[in-house]
């Protein structure tokens, strides 16, 4: 048998930390509690922890979906409530449960204070679940569990950036809550052109910036909520489609149940439409990868992960400590019991995520399909998207006939996008990349209230999502909105129906 191969140190990479990061000093009071764990006969007068016998709950049941009612990737008989279901239990071990089942955590210590960093048997299975999707290529990796996307990506801007020094360069649609978060953390962005689809990169592109980053020495924050949910091209014959998801579905549910087949289990799963992570590529220890189980599993149980090098590992373990202290352990325990053997595991919980891929794919085409049922192609288009939960929709605002394109005389003239109110909220231009500008802003503006006010329909607009970028115009970057398509089918149906009546009038009345 030969050995296993050896897998790289990653670089010295600390002179990228905050200064105010770099002297935080660990909480001597969480140590404390470390000790305290470690050492079981020591009689502690030391704490502050509530007594447990006053924690006002005793028992709790969950009822989860069985792995054999989702092994083959379809969710129908859990969303008709026909699925055969198991129960797990959390029961406060002490007087009156003695016959009660118990689970894998007990309420007296998931109602206590936890650990900053996570439970540690949580952590030691989302790094097993990391290293079936994305694989080990770094020899010194951490994981650190958050309270969900948005404090993950919250403390990786408070470990890296120097307030009003950095700079992070951040795709050109970009989720408005993160901008937000990095600029109160004294974050300047700058936005580097995207395709206008929302679709997932191509394996080159995640290369070539991976290379692009080790040449310049950037930490690449790869937030990837939507990690999971990545798809394979649209196909417009609806029989074709459904014989392509049976045939991929018989592929998964030949592989037996348990947790020796975890590797094939991710094998289907990567191979079906993925691809691969930076943190995949990551051989130096630059990758922050955060993830999150809003889309997996549900945004209510506030609980994702963090996997870096050891070193930001640590840092960020110091930030939790002054911070959140600790991510919900009630949360934290209901995960850890469906990742355990005891129930999914960690191939159990792939395939539940291979089928929510496999259910929002479907919407995906549906929402596709009711597009070109309802939708005027010369006003409106789409590019099916290859991952995540929206599709942009690209007006053709062009052919309005009050579209206009203007010379510009002076950039005093012109309303910069910081303008305040949402309604009036407007891209900065100059004039570095041409003399010109267009009132696209003005008319989608238009075009979205009146689909509020006369069709009903509330779509996001392109100017919500689009980072600013001084001195260039960036008004024909606005003609796209935003569109779900992880709601009901119904809802899609007849959201889509009213949208396409509505542009058509809009266009119309000129």
């Amino acid at each position: 048998m030969s050995p296993a191969p050896t897998l790289p140190e990653p670089l010295d990479l600390q002179h990228h930390l905050a200064q105010a990061v770099k002297e935080q000093r660990p909480s001597a009071m969480k140590a404390m509690g470390k000790l305290l764990k470690e050492k079981l006969g020591v009689r502690s007068l030391a704490g502050g922890m509530p007594h447990h016998s006053l924690f006002p709950l005793k028992h709790a049941t969950f009822t989860m979906p069985t792995i054999e009612s989702i092994s083959s990737g379809s969710l129908e008989s859990w969303k008709d409530g026909t699925a055969d279901t198991e129960d797990f239990h959390l029961k406060k071990t002490g007087p009156g449960t003695e016959d009660d089942p118990a689970g894998v955590f007990d309420l007296n210590d998931v109602l206590q204070y936890g650990l900053s960093n996570g439970f540690p048997e949580l952590i030691e299975l989302l790094e097993e679940l990391n290293e079936c999707i994305h694989g080990r290529v770094l020899k010194d990796a951490g994981l650190f569990v958050t309270c969900g996307g948005t404090d993950g990506i919250s403390k990786v801007f408070q470990l890296f950036v120097e307030p009003g020094i950095d700079t992070v360069l951040t795709e050109e649609y970009s989720f408005d809550t993160s901008l937000i978060n990095g600029r109160s953390r004294g974050a300047k962005f700058f936005p580097v052109m995207t395709d206008d689809d929302g679709s997932v990169m191509p394996a080159e592109r995640y290369d070539k910036i991976y290379e692009i980053c080790s040449k310049h020495d950037v930490i690449i924050m790869e937030d990837d909520p939507y990690f999971a949910l990545q798809y394979t091209p649209y196909e417009a014959d609806a029989t074709k489609r459904e014989a392509i998801l049976a045939e991929v579905r018989e592929e998964m549910a030949k592989i037996p149940l348990g947790e020796e087949h975890s590797h094939q289990v991710a094998k289907v799963f990567n191979d079906y439409a993925g691809i691969k992570s930076y943190l995949s590529r990551d051989i130096e220890g630059r990758v922050v990868r955060i993830d999150t189980f809003s889309k997996i599993f549900g945004p209510g149980i506030r609980t994702g992960w963090i996997q870096c090098n050891a070193l930001f590992a640590e840092r960020l373990m110091r930030l939790g400590e002054a911070s959140t202290q600790s991510p919900n352990n009630v949360g934290q325990a209901i995960l850890t019991s469906y990742l355990s053997p005891e129930h999914w595991g960690i191939s159990g919980f792939m395939r539940w995520m291979w089928a929510v891929r496999l259910e929002y794919q479907m919407r995906r085409d549906y929402f596709i399909d009711c597009m070109a049922k309802y939708c005027d192609p010369d006003l409106v288009s789409t590019k099916p998207c290859g991952g995540g939960m929206f599709q942009f929709l690209d007006i053709n605002i062009k052919s309005h006939p009050r579209y206009s394109r203007t010379q510009i005389v002076s950039v005093n003239e012109i309303q910069s996008q910081t303008a305040g109110k949402l309604a009036t909220r407007k891209p900065f231009v100059g004039t570095v990349n041409g003399d010109y500008t267009t009132n696209t802003s003005e008319l989608m503006d238009e075009l979205w209230q009146y689909l509020i006010d006369e069709a009903e329909v509330l779509l996001m607009p392109a100017r919500l999502f689009l980072v600013e970028r001084p001195g260039v115009d960036q008004t024909d970057r606005l003609n796209f909105f935003r569109a779900t398509f992880a709601g009901d089918m119904p809802n899609i149906d007849a959201a889509l129906k009213s949208f396409g009546e509505g542009l058509k009038r809009w266009f119309e009345r000129g």
